[in-house]
């Protein structure tokens, strides 16, 4: 079976070798790039809500969320994650 991943180029390592191990053949399609948003605006008020404590559950739907909001700031202990996708460790 050929099946088509969404998924960013730098972001793709492995997937192709995970499907060939269930006899697939998986085809890397890159449709967005990993970049800044042009508007940081929205992100810099997540980054304060967090950091306030103002906010009880973060919901990520890509990696690349999760990495730009932790560049910024680290959610309490408290706050609850739920992300689609690769767990991701805190240090």
């Amino acid at each position: 079976m050929r099946i088509a991943v969404t998924k960013l180029e730098e972001k793709s390592q492995g997937i192709s070798e995970l499907f060939r191990r269930f006899g697939h053949e998986a085809v890397i399609v890159s449709t967005m790039r990993a970049a800044d948003p042009s508007d940081i605006k929205p992100l810099l008020k997540l980054c304060d809500m967090v950091s306030r404590g103002r906010t009880d559950i973060l919901v990520f739907t890509s990696s690349l969320g999760v990495e730009k909001l932790f560049e910024r700031t680290i959610p309490g202990k408290k706050v609850r994650i739920v992300s689609v996708g690769p767990k991701l460790l805190r240090k």
